[in-house]
Parts: structure tokens; C-alpha cells; sequence
């Protein structure tokens, strides 16, 4: 869908619809990664070793599973933000491209 035709809240929307897709999307494939490579278990454990010793096996028990969330929407979080910035860079590359080199192209070709 071309937003040249869109105008205001209209092309508003398209436009941050398809952002919200990409960093959606994107968010959780880097946190299905960092499970997959052990990032999220090498988290839990230094947080073991520095609640442990502070609040016990009982607070250890209260306070992993908001240490695991917040963990998770950090990392969630900040994948959608570098996702969505460089989806934005790669719209902005490729309109370039096309505006200077493309457009141009077939402007000489067909006269």
C-alpha cells in the first residue's frame, strides 16, 4: 500500500501500524533467541546469587518471578525499539534509492 495518497491521521496510522508489526514481531523473536541461547538462564542465576544471600529462599521465591519478567520485557522492549528504528532506516534507504537512482533511470530510458 503506497502512503502518498494517504494524508493527516490516515497515513498516521498505516504508517505506525506497520512499525507496530515489525517491532511486535521482532520483540519477541529476540526474546524466543535469548532463551534459546541462554540468555534469560544466565540472568537468573546472577540474580539468584544476589537475592539469595539477601532475602532467603523465601524471598528468592517471591522476587525471581518479577526479576524474570522484568527480564523479559527489558530485553522484549528494547528488541522492538532497535527493530522498529532500523525498519525505519531501511524505508528511508529505499526511498532514496529509488527517488535517485531508479526513478531516474527509467525517467532517461523511456525520455
Amino acid at each position: 500500500m503506497s502512503t502518498r495518497r494517504l494524508t493527516g491521521y490516515t497515513k498516521t496510522a498505516v504508517v505506525w501500524s506497520i512499525e507496530g508489526v515489525v517491532g511486535f514481531v521482532g520483540g519477541y523473536y529476540a526474546l524466543g533467541l535469548a532463551y534459546d541461547r541462554g540468555l534469560m538462564a544466565e540472568i537468573e542465576k546472577i540474580s539468584r546469587r544476589i537475592l539469595k544471600p539477601k532475602v532467603g529462599i523465601l524471598g528468592l521465591g517471591v522476587a525471581m518471578a518479577r526479576v524474570q519478567w522484568y527480564a523479559a520485557c527489558v530485553i522484549q522492549v528494547t528488541a522492538s525499539i532497535i527493530c522498529m528504528a532500523l525498519f525505519r532506516l531501511a524505508v528511508k534507504i529505499l526511498k532514496y534509492v529509488y527517488e535517485e537512482f531508479i526513478r531516474g533511470w527509467f525517467e532517461k530510458r523511456n525520455g
